[in-house]
């Protein structure tokens, strides 16, 4: 109760960060009573849903209605996507019982100009709609965040500075509603690749952006790292307050449109991806799901020649803060979309551990490491961890140092936390049928091991565009393939060590037997790279052998037999016929390959 009024006062004011923190701490209050099975209008923190509702509410219903308040003010014409026929109307109805709470926020607030600054702030807007959900029971909040979402995507214009947080709302619904936002979801797709992420954002648009970044915030937008080109050389943060200040030089400008953009296709991924396990994914959701993928993998691609005409002119730094954006949007959809993911859409993500910025590079690894840990935990996906895992490697060649030291740490940590639940569902099997267990590399496991990251990134490597084809002169040098032994070794050798009950080395003949299984497939991609992969197999072959050698291996597992079979991913392998098989019992390591 003693917070309440403090969070009403930070909900009226000027500080964007504050803003959001206000709605997040209703949403989270909100979200708390209903854990408790209370019902908010009849328990003793019904202030809170009051608040909600006299402040977040009318707010929400202000941003989704007709012009928005800077383009009026600047008197520019709306660019508006058609509002559905009748939510005008259906807006300017109550939308509850309780109207008169409304009706009295709304007199309290008194200034519009305060409430779109309230919600104007993608963050606020964001936790605004979670606070809206959770404040009330199942069926009015579906009510109110159904008509709020039709308002909201029918009211998206790319020449208005809430655009941002409509969006962002948008998303939020759809974590929380999956079949509501699935209504809007071809109009929503239709905006974000067609309209906004090809309009050119104007300094009326990006300017709460350039001011949050030149005030130091850095969180005005969802997720997103503020470029060092949105703040202006020698300027100190007291300056950033002024609008006219923040919107600086028109490449602060463009740079802060780049950046709006990332952020609403994070929001767009975001909205296809339920918060609940349990929620099923609408058919229409799915369609936007794959489409969407398509299009952020043409937006992986680092060089300057592929890139989309709106960055043709932009430094790499704030190309790479889109790249950066499309990246993450791919690793958000792959939560409940993996399968949708071309093999060419996660190599090209894989890439991204390469790219050419440093805070892509290790941004992008924390949030694949995120994603690996999220398919860990499920017991229906954890297999899918061992993909998302097979990234990690490609940071061997990283030049920096606390970059590579990050990425080897997130893979052995995983091995190790998929080797200790590996083993405690072996416990459980094996107390229940009253024997003993003991994890010694054996085969009714495998799939269930972290050794499944080895198809997966060899299928990256033979993929990655520097692999020296075989026909190649280059392919005759060992030194172009350096690189890439150091990828393996990276690899391999968490896999190689000690970890609970797991002895070390105990899966060197599980490891050895899967590289030449290998060679008894072919890529299954349309560009096929089987001799690559062949070469790889090899190679992988020998780095085992090397470092068993080096850490004083038992000399008895490079001979030993793996006992059970080798299951690789159906999406990337396709097994050959006999007559097919050539490559068995045949070398492809590179000449003078150690």
């Amino acid at each position: 109760q003693q917070v309440l009024p403090q969070l009403h006062s930070l909900l009226r004011g000027s500080e964007p960060d504050l803003q959001q923190l206000a709605a997040q701490l209703l949403a989270l209050c909100a979200k708390e009573q209903r854990k408790r099975g209370m019902l908010l209008a009849a328990s003793p923190d019904a202030a809170v849903a009051k608040l909600v509702k006299q402040q977040l509410l009318p707010c929400m219903r202000q941003l989704a209605q007709g012009r928005s308040s800077a383009a009026a003010a600047a008197g520019r014409p709306s660019r508006k996507h058609t509002q559905p026929a009748g939510a005008d109307a259906a807006a300017a109805a109550p939308m509850d019982e309780d109207g008169s709470d409304v009706d009295g926020a709304e007199e309290e607030l008194g200034d519009s100009q305060a409430a779109a600054a309230a919600v104007c702030n993608p963050r606020a807007a964001k936790w605004a709609t979670y606070a809206i959900a959770y404040c009330q029971d199942h069926s009015s909040a579906r009510a109110e965040l159904s008509q709020l979402a039709a308002d909201l995507a029918g009211s998206l214009d790319s020449g208005e500075p809430e655009s941002a947080a409509k969006l962002q709302a948008l998303s939020a619904i759809g974590r929380l509603l999956p079949d509501v936002f699935s209504q809007h979801a071809e109009q929503l797709l239709i905006f974000v690749l067609d309209d906004y992420l090809l309009a050119y954002l104007d300094a009326a648009v990006t300017a709460p952006t350039c001011a949050a970044a030149a005030a130091g915030s850095g969180r005005s937008q969802p997720s997103l790292p503020t470029p060092a080109s949105l703040a202006s050389p020698g300027s100190s943060r007291a300056r950033g307050s002024s609008q006219s200040g923040a919107a600086g030089s028109s490449s602060q400008v463009e740079a802060a449109g780049v950046w709006l953009k990332g952020a609403a296709l994070k929001a767009l991924a975001a909205g296809c991806v339920p918060d609940s396990d349990a929620d099923d994914v609408p058919v229409e959701t799915q369609r936007m799901a794959a489409r969407l993928a398509q299009d952020l993998e043409g937006l992986l691609e680092p060089s300057e020649e592929a890139r989309p005409q709106f960055l043709a002119d932009m430094p790499d730094e704030v190309a790479g803060q889109l790249r950066l954006a499309a990246a993450a949007s791919l690793l958000r959809l792959a939560c409940r979309h993996d399968s949708r993911l071309t093999t060419g859409c996660y190599c090209m993500l894989a890439l991204v551990m390469q790219d050419n910025q440093i805070d892509v590079r290790r941004v992008f690894a924390a949030k694949a490491y995120k994603l690996v840990n999220y398919f860990n935990s499920r017991r229906s996906t954890h297999q899918l961890a061992a993909k998302y895992a097979a990234m990690l490697p490609l940071a061997a060649v990283d030049p920096e140092l606390p970059n590579k030291e990050a990425a080897a740490r997130m893979l052995r940590e995983w091995v190790h936390s998929r080797r200790a639940a590996v083993q405690a569902s072996i416990m459980s099997a094996t107390a229940a049928e009253g024997g003993s267990a003991d994890v010694r590399g054996g085969g009714s496991t495998l799939q269930e091991q972290p050794e499944m990251l080895l198809p997966y990134g060899l299928y990256i490597l033979a993929h990655h565009p520097d692999f020296p084809q075989p026909e190649e002169d280059a392919a005759e040098d060992v030194q172009c393939c350096t690189p890439f032994q150091y990828m393996l070794q990276f690899m391999l050798q968490p896999l190689l060590v000690e970890s609970g009950s797991t002895a070390r080395g105990a899966f060197v003949p599980a490891l050895r037997k899967m590289c030449a299984y290998i060679k008894y497939t072919a890529d299954k991609a349309e560009e096929p790279a089987t001799s690559q992969l062949y070469v790889l197999c090899d190679m992988a072959a020998a780095t085992i052998a090397a470092l068993a050698q080096r850490m004083q291996l038992e000399p008895g597992l490079l001979a030993a037999k793996h006992p059970g079979g080798i299951t690789l991913p159906l999406n990337f392998y396709r097994p050959l016929d006999k007559e097919e098989r050539g490559a068995s019992g045949v070398s492809f390591l590179p000449p003078g390959f150690e």
